[in-house]
């Protein structure tokens, strides 16, 4: 069985965002998940033009009906614990997003800078990622064409409203892509 990496909601809002997320899902040696907090979390991605003033509806039914996105939730009492103490800290999904990332050894994918403190504190032993890591794994192997890349990363920019931290290790690759599609 593969490892699975479970999103929490700015990363799942971030890959939709990118408009290729099936491609990314696909790409990945592991499987990707979500907790059914972060499937009623995910509700808007904003509008892809200038000339367009309503949020779009995030639907996630094809990528769970197809298997693509594992859709999972809270089934111990260790899981329902964690989920408890997570919550008092943060928001309900990425608590409960944390919860089964610790409990099941899932890797865990988010970019709040909260989260991650609160979970390297929690548990030295897991895997977390972020948007930019999860990005340039898929775009390394795959070597889509470099207009291609600019497109996938403003996409993310403009409709996520995301970018990488400064002290994201991939903030200066995430950042010159980006600015190369600015000058075209």
């Amino acid at each position: 069985m593969s490892q699975i990496i479970i999103l929490d909601t700015c990363v799942l809002i971030n890959l939709l965002a990118s408009e290729v997320i099936r491609e990314i899902i696909r790409a990945a040696e592991e499987d990707f998940a979500i907790c059914r907090l972060v499937k009623t979390e995910a509700v808007y991605l904003r509008p892809t033009g200038i000339s367009e003033v309503q949020a779009e509806p995030i639907s996630l039914d094809d990528l769970v009906d197809s298997g693509d996105l594992k859709l999972v939730d809270i089934e111990t009492e260790t899981e329902q614990s964690l989920y408890v103490d997570y919550a008092a800290r943060l928001a309900d999904g990425e608590a409960m997003t944390m919860a089964l990332a610790r409990a099941r050894e899932y890797h865990l994918a988010t970019d709040d800078r909260r989260a991650r403190s609160i979970f390297a504190q929690s548990t030295n032993q897991m895997v977390m990622l972020s948007t930019s890591e999860i990005m340039r794994r898929w775009l390394d192997p795959e070597k889509p064409h470099e207009a291609h890349i600019v497109e996938v990363l403003c996409r993310i920019r403009d409709r996520a409203r995301f970018k990488p931290p400064r002290d994201d290790p991939n903030f200066e690759w995430w950042m010159t892509i980006i600015e190369s599609g600015s000058g075209s």
